[in-house]
C-alpha cells in the first residue's frame, strides 16, 4: 500500500487565444480545466498501473468537491482534510507563439488543519509500506508539521519518500527520512556553499546518505545523481539529449519500485527512468514505457572517495 500525502491540491487551467493584451478585455477558449502537479500526476500513473494506495489531501472550495468526485472515481479510501480557503490555481494562458503562466498564491492552512492531517496520518499509516511527499511550490505549512509527518513515519517504522524543497529540507536532512529529492541549486542555498560541480555534491551529500542509511537523489542541472550509504551512481542518458529531468517523479519512481519489492539496482534504474519519462505519455502509462527507458540508458556506479 502506498499512501499519497498531498499538502497542495492544485486547480489547473489552460485558457486559449490567438494573442494576449494587456490593460484590455480578452476572450479565451477554455482549453483544460482539471488538476495540476506532480500528485494529480501520480494519482494518474497509479491508476493506470492498478497499484493498490490511498490518499490524504488538505482541500478547500470549489476544487475540494471537484476532487473529490475525482478520487470517487478510483478509490474506496481517500481522507480530504477541509481549509478554508480555496485551493491555488495555476493558469496558462496560450497564445500562438507564448505561454504566460500565473500560479496563484497558496492557501492559508491553520495549527488545527495540520493536526488534523497529522492525526488522519497517524489513524491510517499502520497498513502502508511506502509514504510519498511531494510538493510543486512553497506553501504556508509549518516545519512543525513535517516534523510531525516524520515523527509518526518513524514510530510505525515506515518509510517516508519526500521531495525537499527549500523551506523543508533542513529538516529533512536532519531528520530520518528513508529517501529524498531535492535540487541542488536549493541544497546549495541552504548550506550556504557553492555547489558548482559534480566533485562538489558528492564530497557534501554522501555524508548525508552514509550518516542516515538512506537515499538522496539530487538533481544536478541535466542529471540524475543517486547517493546511497556505499556509493553514487550518474544516469548516462546520451541517447536522450533533450530531456528535463524531474527530481518529484524521479521520487515516485523509487516508491514504486520500493513498493513493489524490486532489489535496489532495479529500483534505482526505475526512479532514473521515471524521472525523464515524458508527461505526455501520462494518460495512457503503461510499466512498458519505463522499461523502455531502462533499456535505453545506463546506470552508473561510482565508488566514495575518503
Amino acid at each position: 500500500m502506498i499512501l499519497l500525502l498531498n499538502t497542495d491540491l492544485i486547480r489547473y487551467k489552460a485558457l486559449g487565444l490567438d494573442k494576449l493584451y494587456l490593460a484590455s478585455k480578452n476572450s479565451a477558449d477554455i482549453l483544460n480545466d482539471s488538476f495540476y502537479g506532480s500528485n494529480y500526476l501520480a494519482s494518474e500513473i497509479f491508476h493506470r498501473l492498478k497499484e493498490d494506495y490511498r490518499v490524504i489531501s488538505f482541500a478547500g472550495g470549489y476544487a475540494s468537491m471537484k476532487y473529490r468526485n475525482y478520487l470517487e472515481s478510483y478509490l474506496l479510501d481517500y481522507y480530504l482534510i477541509n481549509i478554508k480557503d480555496e485551493a491555488r490555481t495555476v493558469i496558462d494562458i496560450k497564445e500562438n507563439t507564448r505561454t504566460t503562466r500565473l500560479i496563484e498564491n497558496a492557501p492559508r492552512i491553520t495549527r488545527d488543519d495540520e493536526l488534523n492531517f497529522i492525526d488522519k496520518f497517524d489513524d491510517v499509516l499502520y497498513d502502508t509500506r511506502v509514504t510519498v511527499l511531494m510538493e510543486d511550490f512553497d506553501n504556508n505549512i509549518s516545519p512543525d508539521f513535517y516534523q510531525g509527518l516524520i515523527d509518526v513515519s518513524n514510530r510505525y517504522m515506515k518509510k517516508l519518500f519526500a521531495s525537499a524543497s527549500k523551506s523543508t529540507m533542513k529538516l529533512c536532512i536532519d531528520s530520518n527520512v528513508f529517501a529524498m529529492s531535492m535540487d541542488y541549486k536549493d541544497l546549495s542555498d541552504i548550506l550556504n556553499l557553492r555547489l558548482n560541480s559534480l566533485d562538489d555534491i558528492v564530497s557534501v551529500v554522501k555524508f548525508m546518505a552514509i550518516d542516515k542509511d538512506r537515499i538522496i537523489l539530487i538533481k544536478f542541472n541535466d542529471n540524475l545523481i543517486i547517493f546511497t550509504k556505499d556509493c553514487y551512481y550518474l544516469y548516462d542518458y546520451e541517447k536522450k539529449p533533450f530531456i528535463h529531468i524531474d527530481k518529484n517523479m524521479a521520487l515516485l519512481g523509487l516508491a514504486i519500485a520500493f513498493e513493489r519489492k524490486y532489489d535496489l539496482d532495479t529500483s534505482l534504474k526505475i526512479a532514473s527512468s521515471f524521472s525523464i519519462f515524458n508527461k505526455k505519455d501520462s494518460a495512457d502509462f503503461d510499466f512498458s514505457i519505463i522499461k523502455k527507458i531502462m533499456s535505453e540508458t545506463d546506470l552508473i556506479r561510482y565508488s566514495y572517495v575518503y
